[in-house]
């Protein structure tokens, strides 16, 4: 984690915390909570502290004891799935509330309510607003998922296909680790093609000059399957796909510096995953945005 995220607007290297809400009128120490808790992972610690004053309830972040309430309330950006998992399972709960921050619902939790809620500067006034709003529902979402990319690749993808496999259930086909050992992996590959629903295309230096994405990437679209791009250096679109908006994750490093290098790319992934019309954003008074 590279760092905690300032929600009140007033540090002076927003978007990161450099302490200055003290200057709010709300304090980082609250108590146990009889009617609210609020469960954050490390970069969200400060808009689950400033909720839980406002709401006289607690802040359940890591090193937290377990506490009891009637509303819990999980925030999360998608990256730390399984840290607040692990936090909310401390809380005894009636009611319990996921609020997916800056990304699509792509994960179901049973006995949750769902929220979506668009990123950036007004975002404590549209997580109030969610919270005490309807619920929704998480969006379909493709699970079978073919993951194109270039073996000089893997190491920077292997952790991040696992994290969607655990977190999200996704069923991932990589050729890093989808393939036993002696099988013909070529009809390994078209038999998965034939499977997905959707295919993502890992877009790096290594994997524009690969014969074999250059293949896997023809037959996508010659069979029309859905395609998403993630770009993780700088390197130009192929002309075949240079009409497709694609993720790029040097960008959203750019745009959330408290990711480190592989929330960065579980974000451009995850964003990618997202069904090709969103529900509408809402703006701090609760209107759609148009």
């Amino acid at each position: 984690m590279s760092g905690r995220r300032c929600v009140c607007g007033r540090s002076a290297s927003f978007p990161l915390c450099d302490g200055s809400h003290t200057g709010e009128d709300w304090a980082c120490e609250t108590g146990r909570a009889s009617d609210w808790a609020f469960v954050a992972a490390p970069s969200l610690e400060n808009l689950a502290q400033r909720l839980a004053s406002a709401h006289r309830g607690a802040a359940v972040l890591v090193g937290s004891e377990a506490v009891r309430c009637r509303r819990l309330v999980v925030l999360s950006d998608g990256t730390d799935l399984g840290v607040v998992r692990r936090l909310a399972a401390s809380v005894r709960a009636e009611r319990r509330q996921l609020v997916c921050l800056g990304m699509p619902a792509l994960v179901a939790w049973p006995t949750y309510e769902i929220f979506e809620v668009a990123d950036g500067s007004a975002l404590w006034q549209r997580v109030m607003k969610a919270i005490e709003g309807p619920s929704g529902a998480p969006r379909p979402v493709a699970r079978r998922v073919f993951l194109s990319h270039a073996s000089a690749d893997e190491a920077t993808l292997d952790p991040a296909g696992a994290y969607l496999r655990q977190e999200l259930g996704l069923e991932l086909f990589m050729c890093s680790d989808s393939i036993a050992s002696g099988s013909a992996w070529h009809d390994r590959i078209v038999g998965a093609l034939e499977q997905v629903e959707l295919m993502l295309f890992v877009l790096s230096g290594a994997s524009a000059t690969s014969t074999f994405c250059a293949w896997e990437l023809g037959w996508c679209m010659a069979r029309e399957l859905p395609l998403r791009v993630v770009r993780i250096d700088d390197t130009p679109a192929p002309a075949p796909i240079q009409h497709l908006q694609m993720e790029d994750v040097g960008r959203i490093g750019h745009m959330y510096p408290w990711f480190d290098d592989h929330e960065a790319l579980l974000h451009a992934l995850m964003t990618a995953l997202a069904p090709a019309d969103p529900v509408p954003a809402h703006d701090a008074n609760g209107s759609e945005a148009s």
